[in-house]
């Protein structure tokens, strides 16, 4: 397990064996200063910051709202607030060589509980030895806790 600090506008996990296939990113009680979508990004030398395919739906109870998808990093939640608190699991899993898929789910502590389910792949150059989680717009976390670990 490796525990990020949350009070910034990305957290960062580094020094991830280049054994590992599978990564598991697991967000308690997240929120942000302002409105955002939540993203996870991998890397090697640096952080990859396109050529994702992401993409999924998200859910208002009772009902279906909307499906978004983005090419910067893997998506886990849109329009995120200050008033929301994110929980939530993604998996990234290695297919071959440095090709990732990944797949999360999720849900927010709010009285009108928002469900995000996203999937998607990518592809590096290197091997992956960092994920990053961060957002579209630079909003910063401030509660919660985030961890990874991997296998």
């Amino acid at each position: 397990f490796l525990n990020g600090v949350v009070a910034s506008t990305a957290i960062n996990f580094t020094g991830i064996p280049s054994s590992a296939k599978r990564i598991t990113v697991m967000l308690r009680s997240i929120s942000l200063n302002s409105t955002s979508n939540i993203i996870i990004q991998i890397g090697s030398t640096s952080f990859l910051t396109t050529g994702y395919i992401s993409s999924g739906a998200h859910f208002e109870s009772p009902q279906f709202v909307d499906t978004n998808s983005n090419t910067t990093g893997f998506l886990i939640s849109t329009s995120s607030t200050s008033s929301e608190k994110l929980n939530l699991i993604a998996t990234i899993i290695n297919i071959n060589t440095n090709n990732w898929v990944y797949y999360s789910t999720g849900s927010t502590e709010t009285t009108s509980i928002k469900t995000f389910t996203y999937a998607g792949s990518a592809s590096l150059s290197n091997t992956l030895n960092q994920i990053r989680i961060t957002t579209t717009s630079g909003a910063t976390f401030d509660d919660g806790s985030a961890s990874i670990c991997y296998e």
